[in-house]
């Protein structure tokens, strides 16, 4: 059976994505329920306003825990 006929037959044309998109994406973080005041205003010191600025927002600096040394292997200054 080809499933990819059937999901095929749909005309994708006729719903306007980029419109609704463009709209949840330029929306406020302070509309988000989860986040409370607090948490708004480090948002904004980080200049992230809407959700298109948090989803795009990568951070310059981090702390990479993905390698470790064992305790016994580490050696001074290092």
């Amino acid at each position: 059976m080809d499933r990819t006929r059937d999901c095929g037959s749909r005309d994708r044309g006729s719903i306007p994505l980029e419109g609704v998109m463009t709209s949840i994406l330029d929306a406020s973080i302070e509309n988000i329920k989860y986040f409370n005041p607090a948490a708004v205003k480090k948002l904004v010191k980080l200049k992230i306003k809407t959700i298109h600025d948090l989803l795009y927002h990568f951070p310059y600096r981090y702390e990479d825990f993905s390698e470790f040394t064992p305790i016994k292997d580490v050696k001074p200054n290092e």
